[in-house]
């Protein structure tokens, strides 16, 4: 497991060292540290499943326009979750959000 002093040290590394699907368990700043260079990862692991479960449900009630309802649903719980998750289980989630 890699060890970095600093976020952005290992943000650097992110940019360069992850492709663009993947992610890495490193230590960062002492802290256990999810680290991916694009969001791709933590849309797939997180906002994903978030978005299915809300479109399911506004579907079941017959929520018109309701994929982009569970988009933006989606976004804005992901963020909140990523910021709760860093918060209260003290670790850090970094990604320097590289275009892809």
């Amino acid at each position: 497991m890699d060890d970095f002093k600093s976020i952005m040290e290992a943000q650097q590394y992110a940019a360069r060292g992850i492709s663009k699907y993947n992610s890495e368990i490193a230590m960062v700043e002492g802290k256990p540290s999810f680290l991916c260079c694009t969001g791709i990862p933590l849309e797939e692991r997180l906002r994903a499943p978030i978005e299915n479960a809300v479109l399911d449900f506004l579907n079941e009630l017959g929520v018109d326009d309701s994929e982009d309802l569970a988009v933006d649903i989606g976004a804005e719980v992901c963020s909140t979750l990523i910021d709760v998750i860093e918060k209260r289980a003290d670790v850090n989630i970094i990604c320097p959000w590289v275009d892809y």
